[in-house]
């Protein structure tokens, strides 16, 4: 195995999976919850969920230009199978509310019923359409509530995104587009979003070998290669957290409103989750590791748009 140079942390990805294991004793919930509102693990000191906050992004598989640019083809084939306009968005058209909401919510269950969690589902489904007439701000939080919740979605919607861009898999994302894709829009559909040219930092961890940082390392040679991120991609506000998490920490600066901040409606509010959509393109500014702290950072530059 090459190592590019770097050292090898004493931690590196071969004490994953007994890391793994000792996070599953420390953090016990019921493998089902009936309902949304159901306890779930107490996070007064809120370590982030591995599940959601550890990995490595997952890049755009597009073979011609290597991004997406500012629009995700999941994203597109969504308006397309909708037959909505490029930019039409319930936040823009409040008519499509209601429909959007009781699209979602039907979606929802069919995918319960397709991976045996039929029951959890119409909890969901229930939960979702009690807003859909109480305006796109509502529904919005209410997806973002969902969303950050413990339930099949997080892993369904990343599951099917990871697809997009195989030709092999084509069909299979393809498929699922109706069934998951007006509950995606709804959550892209921030109506609070302001642009802003404010810059953000915002934090993920990660447990990578020498080959992974490696292809990083090469990335940031291109001061003019940018690569988008393929899934929905959480990341905190808060390096301390993200810190604990991994071998390698991504410090991510965000340079235009490219990402959703869910923490105000967040059913982890203290995770401080910024959440980057498919589509966003990212530039890749070092890739270095740092003898003192014996881990690798990752410095990336987030931009909606290839200027």
């Amino acid at each position: 195995m090459a190592n590019f140079g770097y050292p090898t942390p004493n931690y590196l990805p071969q004490n994953v999976a007994q890391h793994e294991q000792s996070s599953k004793k420390s953090t016990s919930r019921p493998a089902q919850a009936d309902d949304i509102e159901a306890v779930e693990h107490k996070k007064e000191d809120e370590n982030l969920r591995e599940k959601r906050f550890l990995g490595a992004p997952i890049i755009s598989k597009s073979s011609t230009s290597g991004h997406f640019g500012s629009t995700s083809p999941f994203f597109a084939e969504i308006k397309r199978c909708l037959n909505l306009k490029l930019d039409g968005v319930p936040s823009k058209n409040p008519t499509l509310i209601p429909m959007m909401v009781e699209k979602a919510a039907e979606g929802i269950i069919e995918e319960g019923k397709q991976i045996g969690k039929e029951r959890r589902a119409e909890k969901i489904a229930s939960a979702l359409r009690e807003k859909k007439d109480a305006g796109m701000e509502e529904v919005w939080k209410q997806c973002v509530y969902l969303y950050t919740s413990e339930n099949f979605l997080y892993e369904s919607l990343n599951s099917m995104m990871k697809s997009v861009g195989d030709k092999e898999q084509e069909k299979i994302w393809k498929n699922k587009v109706p069934i998951l894709g007006p509950f995606c829009l709804l959550l892209m559909d921030n109506p609070f979003k302001k642009e802003t040219n404010e810059k953000n930092i915002i934090y993920r961890g990660a447990n990578m070998v020498a080959e992974q940082i490696g292809q990083y390392e090469e990335m940031a040679k291109d001061k003019n290669s940018y690569k988008s991120f393929q899934v929905y991609t959480s990341c905190t506000r808060s390096r301390k957290k993200a810190k604990a998490l991994g071998n390698t920490l991504f410090i991510m600066e965000v340079l235009t409103g490219s990402v959703i901040d869910l923490s105000p409606y967040s059913k982890y509010p203290k995770e401080e989750e910024e959440l980057i959509p498919p589509g966003v393109c990212f530039h890749v500014k070092s890739a270095e590791f740092d003898r003192k702290k014996n881990r690798y950072t990752i410095n990336l530059e987030l931009q909606k748009k290839i200027s």
